[in-house]
C-alpha cells in the first residue's frame, strides 16, 4: 500500500506541474470574467493529476476487487469527460445525460438498492435506484459548482476521504488494511499533491477534470462504505454537508427568481464570504476549521448512537440550510 501512496502523490505532482508549464498549448488556461473569482488567467486542468494518480496507484491498491476497479475505470470516463469540458465546454444536457448513465452503472454495480432495502420488491429497489442515481449526479455536479475558489474542492474532499477513515476505524480498527481504505489513502495522496499547487494564492485550479472526478469517487466510496458496514447513510450525508447545504439554498433560490440555473454565477455562500473576507484563504480555512471541530464530530455522534443518526443529520442539515441562507447563498449577484 505505501508504494501505491507514494506513487499516486508523485504522479499528481508530476502532472499538475506538467499542466501547469504546458498550460497554453493544451488549451487550459481559465480567463477572467465577471463570474470569476480569480483575478488573472491562471492554469487549470491540475485534477488531471488527482485522477491520474486516484486510478493508477488504485489500480496497484485494490489489485483483483473488481468492484473497485470498476470504480476506476467509470472514474476515469468521469475525468476524460470533465477533460473534454475545460477545453470544448459540452452543452450541458449531453454532460448530464453521460453523467447520469456513468452514475446508474456505479449504483447497479454496487448493489446500492438492494443494501439499503434488503428484500424488499422490486419496484422498491429500482425506484430507490432511480434515486441514488439523481442524488449522485446532484452531489458529483454540486461538488463541481463548490470549486470556485482557491483550495476548497481539495481541502473538502481530502477531509472527506479521511474523515470516512476515521469514522470507519471508529467501528473497526482492522479497516485499513481492506482495499477500499486504501483506495481512500490513494486519493487522498494525489489530493494533496495537488493541493500543494492550489492551495490560496493558487497556481493552477482542478477544472472539471478534477471536481467531477472526485465527486464520482466520493459518492463511489460513500456507497462502498455503507455496504461494508463502515460508516451510515446519515453519517456521510452530514461529512458533505457544508457543500451540499450551500449548492441546494443556492439553487432553490435561483430557481425562486425564475433564473436559468445552468449558467455560470458567484452566488454561493462561500464566494460572497470571499469578496467579503477579501480572499480566499481565510474562507478556506473556516471550511477546514467547521469540518473538523463540527462536521466530524457530529457524524461520529450520528455512528455512536445510531437510533439518533437521522435526526442528527436532519438537524445538522436545517442548521446548514440556514446558515447558507444568512450568508446570502443564492442571492441575486451585486
Amino acid at each position: 500500500m505505501i508504494f501505491g501512496l507514494v506513487l499516486a502523490a508523485l504522479l499528481s505532482l508530476a502532472t499538475v506541474v506538467l499542466v501547469q508549464r504546458k498550460a497554453d498549448r493544451l488549451g487550459l488556461v481559465q480567463g477572467v470574467n465577471h463570474r470569476s473569482s480569480h483575478v488573472r488567467p491562471t492554469p487549470t486542468g491540475g485534477g488531471m493529476g488527482i485522477a491520474l494518480g486516484t486510478i493508477v496507484g488504485g489500480s496497484l491498491v485494490v489489485t483483483a476487487d473488481t468492484g473497485l476497479l470498476l470504480v476506476l475505470v467509470l472514474g476515469l470516463v468521469v475525468a476524460l469527460l470533465g477533460l473534454y469540458d475545460d477545453r470544448l465546454p459540452l452543452p450541458a444536457r449531453l454532460r448530464l445525460l453521460v453523467q447520469t448513465v456513468l452514475m446508474a452503472l456505479l449504483v447497479i454495480s454496487t448493489g446500492a438498492p438492494g443494501m439499503l432495502l434488503g428484500e424488499a420488491g422490486w419496484i422498491w429497489l429500482g425506484l430507490l435506484g432511480v434515486g441514488l442515481t439523481l442524488a449522485g449526479v446532484w452531489w458529483l455536479n454540486l461538488f463541481n459548482f463548490l470549486d470556485g475558489i482557491d483550495g476548497y474542492a481539495g481541502s473538502e474532499a481530502l477531509f472527506m476521504l479521511l474523515a470516512g477513515l476515521v469514522l470507519a476505524f471508529a467501528n473497526d480498527t482492522l479497516v485499513l488494511t481492506a482495499p477500499l481504505a486504501g483506495l481512500s489513502l490513494v486519493a487522498g495522496a494525489a489530493t494533496l499533491g495537488f493541493l500543494l499547487f492550489n492551495w490560496p494564492p493558487a497556481k493552477i485550479f482542478m477544472g472539471d477534470v478534477g471536481s467531477t472526478f472526485l465527486g464520482f469517487l466520493l459518492f463511489a466510496l460513500a456507497l462502498l462504505g455503507i455496504a461494508a458496514g463502515w460508516q451510515s447513510l446519515w453519517q456521510w450525508a452530514i461529512l458533505g454537508v457544508l457543500f451540499a447545504a450551500d449548492a441546494s439554498v443556492t439553487l432553490l433560490r435561483r430557481l425562486l427568481r425564475g433564473e436559468n440555473v445552468l449558467e455560470a454565477h458567484k452566488s454561493h455562500a462561500y464566494q460572497r464570504l470571499a469578496r467579503d473576507w477579501q480572499g480566499h484563504r481565510p474562507v478556506t480555512l473556516a471550511l477546514i476549521a467547521l469540518n473538523l471541530f463540527l462536521v466530524l464530530p457530529l457524524a461520529w455522534a450520528a455512528g455512536y448512537w445510531p437510533e439518533l443518526g437521522w435526526g442528527i443529520a436532519v438537524l445538522t442539515y436545517g442548521a446548514a440550510c440556514a446558515g447558507a441562507w444568512l450568508l446570502g447563498a443564492g442571492r441575486a449577484d451585486g
